[in-house]
């Protein structure tokens, strides 16, 4: 920032010797072990009677860190004014050092910067957490479906494993009952064309056993 702080005014001497009071910090002027900052625009703080404003002498305010003489600092100091950090000191220093009419760039800068800019940068990050969530939220619900989904699979899988194998078991109980029926039915039921023709097996042997039980009795009377 262009300032100057305040040295006292001497009669006619040398150039070494004014060299070497404008350097010597002990004849500037001070207000509460502070070096005051001043300015030659109107609205600036003036100097005291007895010391002049010169430009450009001595270290910047804050250690040097708070100045508009380049764009690194200056873009600090107005990070600083957005984020509102102790910048009341640096709206009095620069209204002492150029005027009190530059209070127009403060009011832009915490208006549009602050409030607005800030606020606006808070809502974008926050929209974009959101929206986050939500990605993550439906990535869960995806996976707890595909676990839901792979679990019925093999649930199913499983049932039609035991269907099989108890269709496989049926057939085979089926196919065992179809081979021992006939079977049983052949040694135990005749048809009726068997039993007719035991039957007339069985009058037939009764009739030639009848005929020799004759003939043997037949025999026997003609002996006596």
């Amino acid at each position: 920032m262009p300032s100057s702080y305040n040295i006292t005014t001497f009669p006619t001497i040398s150039d070494p010797t004014f060299d070497y009071h404008l350097r010597s910090l002990a004849y500037w002027h001070k207000e509460n072990d502070i070096f005051l900052l001043c300015g030659n625009e109107s609205g600036s703080t003036k100097c005291p009677p007895g010391y002049v404003c010169w430009k450009d002498r001595g270290e910047n305010p804050d250690f040097g860190y708070t100045s508009f003489d380049n764009y690194g600092w200056a873009m600090l100091a107005c990070f600083r004014l957005m984020t509102q950090d102790y910048w009341e000191n640096l709206y009095q220093l620069i209204l002492s050092a150029v005027g009190r009419y530059h209070f127009l760039y403060f009011v832009a800068v915490i208006f549009f910067g602050s409030y607005y800019l800030l606020n606006l940068i808070l809502a974008i990050v926050f929209m974009s957490y959101q929206q986050q969530q939500k990605q993550v939220e439906i990535e869960n619900e995806e996976r707890e479906r595909r676990k839901t989904r792979d679990k019925l699979e093999i649930q199913n899988e499983e049932i039609r494993k035991t269907s099989e194998i108890q269709a496989l078991s049926h057939s085979s109980l089926i196919l065992s009952d179809a081979a021992i029926i006939p079977f049983s039915d052949e040694t135990q039921q005749n048809s009726p064309n068997e039993d007719r023709k035991s039957q007339r097996t069985n009058s037939g042997s009764y009739l030639s056993e009848r005929n020799q039980n004759d003939n043997d009795t037949t025999i026997t009377v003609k002996r006596k």
